[in-house]
């Protein structure tokens, strides 16, 4: 008999309870956890990065597996094709090493791609286990790239997800203002993959300013980074949500910020949810910005600024404001 205590719990949940809030850091995407874990239907975890991670030296859980089955993979390719029959998938040889020396990454992804699957029926299943109240059982999953987004609808293609996006010029501030406090407080994600020290030393020159005026408050170089980045990502959820309009939920933050109860109603609607009125004012009610700033949680706290909607207009010089306007136009 087996020992049930090493046997995945897939079996527990199925892919229709399971969804996915995603967007760019500092988008507004904590504050809609908070509204959604109101709901004792719903328990949205924060940030298991399984499909992603811009933190220096903690990988994804995707690419983890990738770099590890990835030398596996290329031996098998070559020498025991009989297993996965990758004959199409080999283009060169390193005959040195007896190694293929490129597997194209689509026969690569599709092996991650399972264990991956597998792997996260098993952590949400557990996760159902501890909150057994929960109907729905949901990841809060920053994304940066559109790859990122892609590897969801890949590996979770029936599951809802919802994505939240923000005014690009307030995203690039606030993101700024958290790198810079992550820096302070020696945070794993002062050491973000596409900013520079340069970049960094920009933010601290900033806000170490008396005059606001004084300091252009982001080099042109980090704001049109930034910018690409958001442009490439929103580009790519439009893409998405036209292939899949019934799995897939793009909506702003300003329109959460300006209508919470009635667009939070609709993303309760969205998940399969009958939420009444009275109760998503409620959930709206607890979870106001200010509310959530002073809260004990020092993870909720380290994820929200003011919240406010048009505050880039404090902070970036008219110039920079049109060079993003004529970047992403």
């Amino acid at each position: 008999m087996p020992n049930k205590k090493y046997l995945f719990q897939k079996d527990l949940v199925k892919e229709s309870e399971i969804f996915f809030l995603t967007g760019l850091p500092k988008s507004g995407t904590t504050w809609l956890m908070n509204i959604l874990n109101s709901s004792e239907e719903i328990c949205c975890l924060g940030e298991g990065r399984f499909f992603s991670s811009d933190l220096q030296n903690v990988p994804s859980l995707f690419d983890a597996l990738y770099e590890g089955i990835r030398p596996w993979h290329e031996f098998i390719a070559l020498r025991k094709k009989n297993w996965i029959g990758l004959d199409d998938y080999i283009t060169t040889i390193n005959y040195q090493n007896f190694l293929p020396s490129k597997v194209t990454n689509d026969s690569l992804n599709k092996t991650v791609d399972v264990i991956l699957h597998l792997t996260l029926l098993d952590v949400i299943s557990r996760a159902k286990i501890k909150y057994p109240r929960a109907r729905l059982v949901g990841d809060k999953t920053p994304v940066t790239r559109p790859y990122q987004l892609q590897r969801i609808i890949r590996v979770f293609p029936s599951t809802k997800v919802i994505f939240l996006y923000r005014n690009v010029k307030d995203f690039i501030v606030s993101i700024l203002f958290h790198y810079w406090r992550s820096i302070r407080n020696n945070r794993p994600d002062s050491q973000i993959k596409y900013l520079t020290l340069d970049d960094f030393l920009q933010v601290e020159n900033f806000v170490n300013a008396h005059d606001k005026d004084d300091v252009q408050f982001v080099s042109e170089n980090t704001g049109l980074k930034l910018a690409e980045i958001w442009k490439e990502l929103r580009e790519e959820a439009l893409s998405i949500k036209q292939d899949f309009p019934n799995n897939f939920f793009l909506v702003s933050y300003e329109k959460l910020f300006e209508q919470p109860v009635t667009i939070a109603r609709r993303i309760f609607s969205f998940l399969g949810l009958n939420v009444s009125l009275n109760q998503v004012t409620e959930f709206i009610e607890k979870n106001r910005i200010n509310s959530i700033k002073q809260s004990k949680n020092s993870f909720l706290m380290s994820h929200v600024r003011n919240g406010q909607v048009g505050d880039w207009k404090n902070y970036l010089s008219e110039d920079m404001s049109r060079h993003i306007d004529e970047y992403i136009a």
